[in-house]
Formats: structure tokens, sequence, C-alpha cells
């Protein structure tokens, strides 16, 4: 096998043809799922294969048709786990646990091109490591698995949902799915909210995330996401309800996830974003105070 192998969209489908039908088990994330790929697969892999997919799946992926409703249910029909992440990016195509494809390409017709014109997307061929092995089951490990009933819950909240694009919900109600309590880099605002700017492409992480579309309630979004219920449970948890920036800072940096974990002073950044994002959008939740020079948050009784 050639390790580092840069592949095109139809490179990636011809050498995941080769391989299908002699794989065992198949893992598989992917922002966008359609019924293209699922049939795709379908075709080519092997019945007696194991299938897992996580998708990001969130109301605006199906609202507007970069991931599909049949997709999610035909996977299901054929015994295939399904999950959803709803911060998911990546593009992984895990072999048997020893052989994965990384790159650009969701698992749709056009990531794939499996017929059309297709994107221009890259992908690596790469034996599998244990430290890829632990990226990916800890992936698996914090999505949360799609059963018949939740998915018929998604698909009425979907559709009765606007289909004007500028008020998109990006997020499924509260209480529909209960996250992990893993808490990533992704989670957390990587700009002070000063800086942003809506249409500058590094800053996009952080606009979908904690601010969504200008018309929204961005107040009840930001205090929707990880980040800021993270925060909130470090406080429920301390008895003076009143933590300072380098106890948080400490208790930021072991709960992470991320491998490697981040440095430090990156681990102050972005708390010290979060903060910032507090003082302007949890200031009926959150109080933040400056007692002997050290910035300190407790929660408004």
């Amino acid at each position: 096998m050639t390790s580092g192998k840069i592949l095109s969209s139809s490179g990636l489908r011809r050498s995941l043809e080769q391989k299908f039908p002699h794989t065992k088990e198949l893992l598989v994330t992917s922002a966008y799922i359609t019924t293209p790929a699922i049939e795709w697969l379908e075709f080519h892999l092997s019945l007696e294969s194991v299938v897992s997919i996580i998708g990001r799946l969130t109301p605006m992926d199906f609202i507007s048709g970069a991931s599909s409703f049949d997709a999610v249910s035909k996977s299901m029909s054929n015994g295939w786990g399904m999950k959803c992440l709803s911060h998911l990016h990546a593009k992984i195509y895990c072999m048997d646990r020893k052989l994965i494809f990384v790159g650009s390409a969701n698992f749709t017709a056009r990531g794939l091109k499996i017929y059309g014109e297709g994107n221009l997307e890259s992908s690596t061929e790469a034996e599998c490591s244990e430290e890829n092995l632990q990226f990916i089951d800890r992936l698996f490990k914090e999505a949360i698995e799609i059963t018949p009933a939740k998915l018929e819950e998604m698909q009425k909240f979907v559709g009765k949902s606007p289909v004007n694009q500028e008020n998109m919900p990006n997020r499924w109600p509260e209480g529909m799915f209960n996250e992990s309590a893993s808490i990533w880099v992704y989670d957390f605002p990587w700009f002070p909210p000063d800086t942003l700017d809506f249409d500058a492409e590094q800053h996009k992480h952080d606009v979908e995330l904690f601010l969504g579309n200008e018309k929204d309630g961005v107040g009840d979004r930001f205090r929707a996401t990880k980040s800021f219920r993270w925060l909130v449970d470090q406080l429920n948890l301390d008895p003076s309800n009143g933590l300072y920036f380098g106890t948080l800072s400490s208790k930021l940096h072991n709960d992470l996830q991320d491998d490697p974990a981040p440095y430090r002073k990156d681990v102050k950044g972005l708390l010290s974003n979060l903060l910032k994002f507090c003082s302007i959008h949890a200031t009926n939740v959150l109080q933040i105070d400056r007692p002997n020079y050290s910035e300190r948050v407790r929660l408004i009784e």
C-alpha cells in the first residue's frame, strides 16, 4: 500500500469499490450523507459487513438537501449503525480498523463523484495507527445514536420548520438529543466576539456555532452551546458559585478530550473568548468581575 498518496474524488471512489467486497467492518464519518451514496455502498459492500456511520445531520442539513432522511432510513433498514454529531466536519472511511481514507469528500454523490460532474475533492490513503483508531473511537463515543423513534421525531421537527433560507434552524430543540458530556476545542469560540467578521472564512466556525443568522436570538443560541453549559456546570459544582480564571483554565485543560492536548496558553485563549461571549450574551445568567485583578465568574442567584 502506498501511504500518503493523494486521491481525487474518482480515485477515492475506485479505491473504495475495490476494497468494499472484502471489508468486514466499515466506519464512516461525514458531515453530509445522501441516498445515492448509501445505494452505492449497498451495491459494492458485502452483505456480511458491519457498518457504522456518523453524520452531522443538523436540521439545516436536511432542509437544504445536504443530507437526506431517506439516506438515514435506508441505512437503518440495512441494520447499519447511524449516529449524529452536530459539529462533525471530518470525512473518514475506515476499513477493518486497518486502513483509512481521510480527506474532503463527503459521503454523497458529488463528494465521491458517483455520477455526474461531482466535486473536486482530495483524500489520502494510509494505514490506521492506534492513535487514528483512538480518535475515531472518540468520535463514535461522543456521537448520538439515531433510533427509528428519534428519526421520526427529527422528521416532524424539520417538517414544521420554515423553508426560508434566512430562518433555517441549525440545531435540534433542547432535549431532543442528550449530547455527550465530553468537551473539545471545537466546542469553544476561537476568536473574541468583537472581532468576528460574518464573511471571513477563518471566522466561519464561530459564526456558525455561536451566532448563526444575525436575525436569530443570539443569546439563546449561545447559552445552548456545549461550552457555555460546561461553564455553568463548573460553577454549579462550586459551593460559592464563583470561580477564578486560573481555576477554570485548569479545569478546562483537564476536561478537553483533544489528542494531543492543547497548550495551556491556548486553553486560556479559549476560556477568555468564552467569557467575552458571556459578557455580551449571558449577562442575566453570569456575573463577571475582577477582584484582586483576577477575573472571577459567578452564577446570578
